[in-house]
């Protein structure tokens, strides 16, 4: 029999070790909102071995939950206002100006995304070339901070993490909306590199940095799918 269990309370669903609730590393309670989410977190410590011995780039789910119940409460201003500060950088808005081939590519994975956003959020973000952060409209940043302000706790971890690692605000909202999978975003966040990579050779280095991004990526998708 499994040491670690789940069960629902008043509060939510509560993951145990031997019959007592497993802390945090903040010392609170890991109390999580779906009962699918807390198994998946109790399965991580099931299969992580020696409890001493712990390897947390293989428990994704209950390094998210800790930040969540542990990180998130008491930052949350501060995380709603880093999130949408990449708004006025957006990844998606700073368009190259050759090659023409780039120019095109760019064009069609990208600006799909952005009229998404306009469309769902009532954010419409202006594309230009360069690399310069331009002024975006202050009814388009007011209405992705009203977005983001809108997640809960669990919901704001998830887009943190995935909006830092893709680099844009309008990738992320796109992976925690369900209208992009972790996949896309990441060939989408990666269609400059891609680009490159086609015709120059992948560095070795990078290759493992982006290997990185791809698995955090997924994480963040398999947990918003738990929530």
């Amino acid at each position: 029999m499994s040491d670690y269990s789940v069960f629902q309370d008043q509060s939510g669903y509560v993951v145990e070790r031997k019959g007592k609730i497993l802390k945090t590393p903040g010392g609170n309670d890991y109390r999580l909102p779906s009962a699918a989410l807390a198994e998946a977190v109790a399965d991580e410590w099931r299969n992580a071995g020696d409890i001493k011995k712990l390897n947390p780039r293989l428990m994704p789910l209950t390094q998210f939950a800790a930040t969540s119940i542990d990180v998130v409460p008491k930052d949350r201003a501060k995380i709603i206002n880093q999130i949408t500060a990449y708004a006025g950088s957006e990844l998606l808005c700073h368009r190259a100006s050759h090659p023409k081939d780039l120019v095109i590519l760019q064009h069609k994975k990208w600006q799909p995304l952005l009229d998404w956003c306009e469309k769902r959020f009532g954010a419409k973000l202006i594309a230009s070339e360069g690399i310069m952060p331009m002024l975006q409209k202050k009814e388009a940043l007011s209405a992705l901070h009203a977005v983001v302000d809108s997640y809960d706790n669990f919901r704001l971890m998830g887009l943190q993490s995935a909006v830092s690692v893709a680099g844009s605000l309008v990738l992320g909202l796109a992976l925690a909306e369900k209208h992009k999978s972790a996949d896309d975003v990441f060939h989408t966040s990666e269609l400059d590199i891609e680009y490159q990579t086609e015709r120059w050779g992948e560095d070795a280095e990078i290759a493992t940095t982006r290997a990185g991004v791809l698995r955090e990526l997924t994480a963040c998708e398999r947990w918003f799918s738990l929530l």
